[in-house]
């Protein structure tokens, strides 16, 4: 909630902070897996988070601004996690496909 009250009740994504983030998980030099696992966790406990508190945002955005952010940036954040569970699956199969079986799919 910290987020929406501070932007007195008009909900923003900073892209600047966006890519600060981007950039320190980049320069914490983790692995692609770790990365995965880590981004996972967060996504999650956000998504979460942003759930169980559905009704007090809508109260201090307001009906409007609380839907405008469901259509619009929420909505892209479910389109790329829907993009990326596909990649997760693929790799996940990979990582378990025996040696000769990536001919079959490559």
């Amino acid at each position: 909630m910290k987020d929406a009250e501070s932007s007195s009740h008009a909900f923003s994504i900073s892209e600047a902070r966006l890519r600060e983030v981007e950039a320190t998980v980049k320069a914490m030099g983790l692995t692609d897996a770790e990365q995965l696992v880590a981004s996972a966790a967060l996504a999650y406990e956000a998504a979460r988070r942003i759930a169980k508190s559905g009704r007090e945002w809508r109260e201090v955005m307001g009906r409007v601004s609380a839907s405008e952010l469901a259509r619009g940036p929420l909505a892209d954040a479910v389109a790329q996690l829907q993009d990326a569970a596909t990649a997760v699956l693929r790799a996940y199969n990979t990582l378990l496909r025996d040696e000769d079986q990536d001919s079959i799919t490559e």
